[in-house]
């Protein structure tokens, strides 16, 4: 079903040249989007990490057979976490997609703690100093990984005493798309 437009847009809050055609050309390219297939996994249970390194997130893992080697994959993520210390400590988030990770960067990663030029592969960085401090952690990325069968993961690590997914507000999840290229 396709995105319709507002009916107050014939209103000249939306002028030509103004929103409206940013607005209208995002909802277009929505539209034009076509899904070939939907695989999604949520989870409210709560999980943790010590890990310094990537380490899989508990029960963020789909398995995709692609239609077509030309179609691309839409990957998304979306998750509450926390760590629990009073100094400055992040949480970093990656996707995985067999043994390549999607998420990759060039350049410097900022002056964030235990930031290098190695750490370029994540998604999504947590980084704060205050314990319990929650965070949504939200991603996505389009990646084409060819013709067969493809693992998606989300991957996660920390400089923290602990990172968690709470229990009370650990909602997470993982959808992925295939698309028409």
């Amino acid at each position: 079903m396709p995105i319709s437009y507002p009916s107050h847009w014939h209103e000249p809050f939306f002028a030509k040249g103004d929103k409206y055609d940013k607005i209208k050309e995002i909802i277009d390219s929505i539209n034009s989007l076509k899904i070939l297939q939907v695989i999604s996994v949520c989870r409210c249970s709560a999980t943790s990490t010590t890990s310094t390194s990537f380490t899989d997130l508990a029960d963020m893992s789909i398995s995709v057979t692609m239609t077509s080697s030309s179609n691309k994959l839409l990957i998304m993520f979306t998750g509450t976490t926390n760590h629990t210390d009073s100094t400055t400590k992040f949480i970093d988030f990656a996707i995985q997609v067999g043994s390549t990770y999607v998420c990759t960067h060039s350049g410097t990663c900022g002056s964030g703690t235990g930031c290098t030029s190695s750490s370029l592969d994540i998604c999504y960085r947590h980084e704060n100093n205050i314990a319990y401090s929650r965070s949504v952690a939200g991603f996505n990325v389009l990646y084409a990984p060819g013709s067969g069968t493809h693992t998606v993961k989300i991957r996660w690590k920390t400089n923290a005493t602990l990172a968690e997914c709470p229990r009370d507000a650990g909602i997470r999840s993982l959808t992925v798309m295939e698309v028409v290229a």
